[in-house]
């Protein structure tokens, strides 16, 4: 599904899968948002829009200037492409969750940090656990810790969040509860979310 709209002289367009309908109406909405209160001017080549965990960026193409997300499956820190339905995805996938379990939206970004137990990626019986950011660079606050030794003392390795679209896409929808939820996974499949003050908020 394409998406085309005016801003002063400017044709805009963004893509999507055609399941993102109502995303794709919001996403328009903001651009015009955008436009409104920050002049048509706003949308040149280069520009960057922060949308959620995401970031689009203005690429001219083609006579038209086209909104991109960063390339996921190639390099996003470098890379762009015109299909956002990862974006929209996730966002949508974020928002449903924070919406069943009353919770206030933490920000996360695809290029934070999760911080991982030793071992973690090796099993699918783990539990994230959002803690206050710390001082590093890019840090989530998300740790990813095993389910069979949750208080195992161990040296730490780290993932970027965009990474879990590779491998563990069903932790994404996730990340953007606040400080002190706890999401459990058993067999890779979603069992049990606890909220900061240790109450079980979801349970398979």
């Amino acid at each position: 599904m394409q998406i085309r709209f005016a801003v002063g002289a400017e044709t805009v367009t963004f893509e999507c899968d055609t399941a993102l309908h109502k995303q794709a109406d919001w996403l328009l909405g903001v651009l015009r948002d955008i436009a409104s209160e920050r002049g048509n001017s706003f949308f040149a080549p280069g520009r960057t829009i922060q949308l959620g965990w995401s970031l689009l960026t203005l690429v001219r193409e083609g006579g038209e200037l086209q909104v991109h997300e960063p390339d996921f499956d190639a390099d996003p820190f470098t890379r762009t492409r015109k299909n956002l339905t990862v974006t929209l995805t996730v966002i949508a996938q974020q928002n449903d969750w924070l919406h069943r379990l009353g919770a206030e939206p933490t920000a996360v970004d695809y290029r934070d940090k999760i911080f991982v137990a030793d071992g973690a990626l090796k099993t699918d019986s783990v539990f994230l656990q959002r803690l206050p950011r710390g001082e590093s660079e890019g840090d989530s606050g998300w740790a990813m810790k095993l389910l069979s030794d949750p208080k195992r003392d161990t040296t730490w390795e780290w993932v970027f969040v965009f990474a879990l679209i590779r491998f563990r896409p069903w932790y994404l929808p996730f990340l953007t509860l606040p400080v002190g939820f706890i999401v459990v996974f058993r067999d890779d499949q979603l069992d049990a979310i606890l909220d900061s003050d240790n109450k079980t908020v979801y349970s398979r």
